[in-house]
């Protein structure tokens, strides 16, 4: 039993990522840190400034950049000049980022028939309905 949800989720977001890490690496990827991970996640719902990542991942600039040289080396990403701001850039899919995308998609399904034997059909919808769920803004004060 975990102490809290906030646990728990932590847990599982660890588990998930492990398990794509480690079956992607048996297709011939190579491994993503859990920052780069979390880069690749953020690009699922399009292109993205630099800046904007940082924001979103709680890094600072310099750590953002750090990760997307790393991804640009492996052809994952590429980080073009913006056409709506020309002194901004931003981050988008490179030349390799169609092979490991459609890996991924692959091992993401494989890995959820997986939960779905250990932890039954049922519950795992219901894990998706639960996390889809608009939350609302973060309680403060």
């Amino acid at each position: 039993m975990v102490p809290n949800t906030a646990v728990g989720l932590l847990n599982a977001a660890e588990w998930f990522d492990k398990a794509m890490s480690e079956r992607l690496a048996k297709r011939g990827f190579t491994r993503l840190t859990r920052s780069q991970s979390l880069v690749m996640a953020n690009l699922l719902v399009g292109s993205v400034r630099p800046a904007e990542l940082a924001r979103r991942l709680e890094l600072s600039r310099q750590g953002v950049q750090q990760v997307l040289r790393g991804l640009t080396e492996m052809g994952l990403i590429e980080i073009v000049p913006d056409p709506d701001d020309r002194r901004a850039t931003i981050v988008c899919p490179g030349p390799a980022s169609e092979a490991f995308g459609r890996a991924a998609a692959e091992e993401h399904a494989h890995i959820e028939r997986a939960l779905a034997r250990r932890i039954g059909a049922v519950e795992l919808a219901a894990l998706r309905r639960i996390i889809a769920l608009d939350w609302g803004p973060t309680p403060v004060g």
